[in-house]
């Protein structure tokens, strides 16, 4: 089951100075907030003896992008120039994500399963910024009547940042003899 909460926003305007100058805005936001549970029964073929299995899992994610842009258009005779700037961040939250598997036994309805996979705690973080902008000029010379020599120049900058954390937690047993953890203390984990 997954339940989310979803906003997009989008706006942009513009600003003609005059004929030959134009600015423009433009915003982006998506945010969104999702909340996942998971149930599910089965059989794990990879183990030996082919075992039923139950797992359940639940997690809070919450990511956002937000970007900008502001750009200009700049027409001065033969010359013609046009730059733009552009910042952006987008983020991914997950607080909170738990998976616990369950073995299907014959006596016991439920016994908590030591594989690693099937039993986590983990939290992550993740954030990335980013930076751009950019110039493009050109200039028109008249050769003749029918003939023009356009000279083109450009350049872009980019810069990107990312920060990332993960912290992971497990309950694994690290032994295969079933007696050393009994399964009176294996039914109530």
């Amino acid at each position: 089951t997954n339940w989310d909460i979803v906003f997009n926003a989008f706006a942009s305007a513009g600003l003609r100075l005059s004929e030959d100058h134009l600015v423009k805005l433009t915003g982006l936001l998506v945010r969104s907030t999702q909340k996942k549970a998971q149930m599910s029964d089965g059989v794990d073929a990879n183990a030996a003896g082919t075992i039923g299995i139950h797992e359940e899992a639940t997690a809070w994610y919450e990511r956002q992008l937000a970007s900008f842009q502001l750009s200009g258009d700049h027409f001065l005779g033969p010359l013609n120039v046009r730059w733009r700037a552009a910042a952006a961040e987008s983020r991914r939250d997950a607080p909170y994500e738990r998976a616990v598997a369950y073995d299907k036994t014959p006596n016991f309805p439920l016994i908590y399963s030591g594989r690693t996979l099937g039993n986590r705690t983990r939290f992550s973080y993740l954030n990335d910024q980013m930076f751009s902008a950019g110039l493009d000029a050109d200039y028109t010379l008249a050769l003749s009547d029918f003939r023009d020599a356009v000279f083109s120049v450009g350049m872009v900058y980019a810069k990107t940042d990312r920060d990332y954390a993960q912290r992971s937690f497990s309950f694994v047993e690290t032994t295969t003899d079933p007696g050393l953890i009994p399964n009176s203390v294996r039914v109530n984990r």
